[in-house]
Formats: C-alpha cells, sequence, structure tokens
C-alpha cells in the first residue's frame, strides 16, 4: 500500500507542475510507471521547492534513449531541459547501436540506487546453489537459452557469464515482462532481467535464482550469488539511474541543479522507493559519477567486441 501512494502521487505531481507556466523539462527515456520512471518523478518532486521552479516529466521511452538525448542536445543549455535514464543508455547501447553522441556532449548531474539483473532458472534446472548452476553452464557451453532484453541487460550479463567462463545462447525480448511470460512457458531456459518481474515467482518457487550481475548479494534474492561471491566483483554491472544537462550549460546552473537533486535523492521518498522496491540506496556526484561511467563503458565495449559486435 505504501508503494501504490508512492506511485500515485509522483504520477500526479507533474499535472499540477505544468499548469504553472514555464517549466524544466525533465526527459524521461522510459516508459510510464517502471522504476527509472518513478525515480525520476520522486526526484523533480522533490527538487522543484528547492528549485523554486515548476518541473515537469516527459516520458521518451524508445531507441534506448537516443530521442531524449537528441531533444535534449538541441535545447538552449539554461537548465530548463533535462534527461534521466538508466544506466545502460549511455555505458551500453552505444556498442550496440549509432548514437549521436558522445560523454563531451553532456553534464552527469546525479547517479542515484542500484539493483541486479538477475539470472534465473526453473526448478527443473540441474542445479541446486549458484555454484553448482554456473558448473553446469561452463560444462555445456551454448546449450542453454536465456531471455534478454538484447541490450544494456543483454550485455550485463554476458559481461558476467564471460568473466566465469560460461556461454548461452541469446534470445532477444522486448522487456523483462515479455522475458518472464517466454521463461514462464518453457519457451527459454534462463530469465536474465530485472529483479521486480521475477521476483513474484522466485518467492512462489516458479524460479530458481542463482546469480546476480552486482557484486554483492541482494536479500530479495537469498540464494543467488553476488559476483564477489566467485572473485569477480570488478565485472559488476548494475542498474541504476542518472539525470544530466546538455553541455554548455553554466556552472552556476550546474552547481544549482546538483544540490537539489542530491538533496531530493536523500529525500524519506526516495529511501522508501528503494526499501519498497528492494533496491540499494546509493547517490553519487562529480568525478566519482564520471569514472563510474567510464569504467562501465568499458568494461562493457570489452563485452561487446569479445561478442564481435559494432554499432
Amino acid at each position: 500500500m505504501k508503494a501504490f501512494k508512492l506511485l500515485l502521487c509522483v504520477l500526479l505531481f507533474p499535472v499540477a507542475a505544468m499548469a504553472q507556466g514555464d517549466a524544466v523539462r525533465l526527459l524521461v527515456a522510459a516508459p510510464a510507471g517502471g522504476g527509472t520512471d518513478v525515480v525520476s518523478r520522486i526526484l523533480i518532486k522533490e527538487a522543484a521547492p528547492l528549485l523554486n521552479e515548476a518541473m515537469l516529466v516527459q516520458n521518451i521511452p524508445a531507441a534506448g534513449g537516443v530521442i531524449a538525448m537528441s531533444q535534449m542536445m538541441q535545447a538552449p543549455p539554461n537548465g530548463k531541459t533535462l534527461v534521466a535514464m538508466a544506466n545502460g543508455s549511455l555505458t551500453a547501447i552505444p556498442h550496440l547501436i549509432k548514437v549521436p553522441f558522445t560523454a563531451d556532449d553532456y553534464i552527469p548531474l546525479l547517479g542515484v540506487s542500484s539493483a541486479p539483473y538477475v539470472v534465473c532458472a526453473s526448478p527443473a534446472f540441474p542445479a541446486t546453489n549458484a555454484k553448482e548452476f554456473v558448473e553446469v553452464l561452463k560444462a555445456n557451453p551454448d546449450k542453454y537459452t536465456i531471455g534478454t532484453d538484447g541490450g544494456a541487460g543483454w550485455l550485463s550479463t554476458q559481461r558476467a557469464l564471460r568473466a566465469l567462463g560460461a556461454s548461452v545462447r541469446n534470445i532477444s525480448y522486448k522487456g523483462a515482462a515479455e522475458i518472464v511470460v517466454g521463461f514462464l512457458g518453457g519457451h527459454i531456459d534462463l530469465y536474465s532481467g530485472g529483479t521486480a518481474s521475477i521476483l513474484q515467482s522466485s518467492q512462489t518457487g516458479k524460479a530458481n535464482c542463482y546469480l546476480l550481475t552486482t557484486a554483492d548479494r541482494s536479500p530479495s534474492f537469498p540464494q543467488a550469488a553476488g559476483l564477489n561471491d566467485f572473485g569477480i566483483g570488478s565485472e559488476e554491472t548494475p542498474l541504476w539511474r542518472i539525470v544530466l544537462a546538455p553541455k554548455n550549460t553554466p556552472p552556476d546552473i550546474v552547481a544549482r541543479l546538483e544540490a537539489a537533486f542530491l538533496k531530493a535523492a536523500n529525500s524519506p521518498a526516495m529511501r522508501q522507493f528503494h526499501t519498497d522496491n528492494g533496491e540499494k540506496f546509493i547517490v553519487f556526484q562529480g568525478e566519482e559519477l564520471r569514472a563510474r561511467l567510464k569504467r562501465e563503458y568499458d568494461g562493457l565495449g570489452k563485452v561487446a567486441q569479445s561478442l564481435g559486435l559494432k554499432p
């Protein structure tokens, strides 16, 4: 019930903001109602009074974030048009398709949250724990099919599996909801995607989840190993969210936005979201944020190269 009230609150907020005239637009490269969308709405709801400006969300989920980025790059760099997206749009998608931007075309203001992609098998899979699961995959290269989103989730999972010496055959779906249907219907052997879509199946015994793409374990999936359990924590690729401003945005505006979003990210509403959704609460900015983006971009680039992928 708390999660529903929080979602209702943040979904209604932009309606009021739109009526107030000239507003800051936050272009969200994700569908309405998903985790990235809800996080974005919480951020602007909490940041609006700090900035003393009306703020609104515009969902632009197409093309892996490319359209949202293009619109931001065409807007004046005055702090009135920002982008929010999952990290994979910046660190994975450029290795898969040609994108009209580089790291020099945006200013990262804030990174927030951390959640794993999770790899799960059916109860019939011949393993009882994470170690056995990996051993089966290694002993049977490319035998098993895995459903992924074909984009950021796919590269993140491949990064972990390849570091473990395992290989599987990828079957691409549009998103986690479709992957679950294919997985539970027996059309694919393994699920790889966000935690929310598979959590109920895991809790009811319809899925055994063995591996996370994060270094640490998750209390929501006690049977699943983190990459630290295999000594490859440096190969982690969590799902997180980021807010960006156009390049050439004046430093004073950047500093003002950073301060407001930092306070918004540390709000009780944001912490409640992480608690309700089993995500790890973490906030980063400045050089730490830039270093994280580059490290992840380089790591996924190596995976794409090993798979023979060219944008």
